[in-house]
């Protein structure tokens, strides 16, 4: 699908940060957008953003946590443009940072997977289905992250690794049944955002110091999200699997060499 002049993309968690910029990003290739997020107001801007560069754009509140939404957001897509080609499962959490993870609680588990695991699994299970039935194939874009290949630290860093995971698991299938139909999984480092700092408003006071401060170093210095969209971009007109942008691959290497060096094999 290396032509996208004219397709159907439906991007969640597109009301702000990486989202948008990966909507407008889309946009610009000629592409249609259905800019979902959970915030309607946020998404309603981004639409009117596209339609301002002359996009056909539809805003859409969702909860990807919930499959009701979800479902209602495919039926929105289907009504409006009639198929989708490129799925964009973006939207993500920070999640629980008040304290060891052993002692978050079950809604902390519930709020973080809910949006950044099975948001993910409620996109593919609701849209998949309906695009293997246009012969034109398509994509589906899965926001991963860097920490989604290091040795996991926080909740956040549990979820992207399951992520990454069950998109592996959707393209193996995909590529059993002869799909044209092709995963891609970004996986950035620090996005200039203001995710995490969201992050630190659920309950800022439960947060050491430090970690508050190394949270807005790291998001300080992160990348442009409109980088992060054209990396996302080239990746889709080379046929990428994954893509890396705004990090590097360092802290991957470690982690294997230290499972490499704690295995034992009988």
């Amino acid at each position: 699908m290396q032509d996208l002049q004219g397709r159907v993309a439906v991007v969640t968690g597109a009301g702000s940060g990486l989202g948008r910029a990966i909507a407008l990003r889309l946009g610009r290739e000629g592409m249609r957008v259905v800019a979902a997020d959970l915030d309607g107001a946020s998404a309603e801007d981004t639409a009117a953003q596209l339609a301002d560069s002359g996009v056909e754009a539809l805003p859409v509140a969702a909860d990807m946590a919930s499959v009701a939404a979800v479902e209602g957001l495919a039926d929105a897509a289907f009504a409006r443009f009639g198929r989708v080609h490129l799925l964009c499962n973006n939207a993500g959490v920070d999640g629980y940072r008040g304290g060891p993870i052993w002692a978050a609680a079950p809604a902390d588990w519930e709020r973080t997977l809910g949006i950044n695991l099975y948001g993910v699994v409620n996109g593919v299970r609701t849209f998949l289905p309906r695009m293997l039935d246009d012969e034109d194939g398509g994509w589906l874009v899965t926001t991963g992250s860097l920490g989604g290949l290091v040795s996991a630290a926080s909740m956040y860093g549990v979820s992207k690794h399951a992520v990454v995971a069950y998109m592996e698991a959707v393209d193996a299938a995909l590529r059993a049944r002869g799909s044209s139909i092709r995963t891609l999984v970004l996986l950035p480092g620090p996005i200039a955002t203001a995710f995490g700092e969201r992050a630190l408003a659920v309950d800022a006071s439960a947060v050491a110091r430090s970690e508050r401060e190394a949270i807005r170093d790291l998001v300080a210095s992160g990348s442009d999200p409109a980088v992060i969209a054209d990396a996302l971009l080239e990746g889709l007109r080379s046929g990428a699997g994954y893509v890396v942008a705004g990090g590097d691959l360092d802290g991957f290497r470690e982690r294997v060499a230290t499972v490499e060096k704690a295995l034992q094999v009988p």
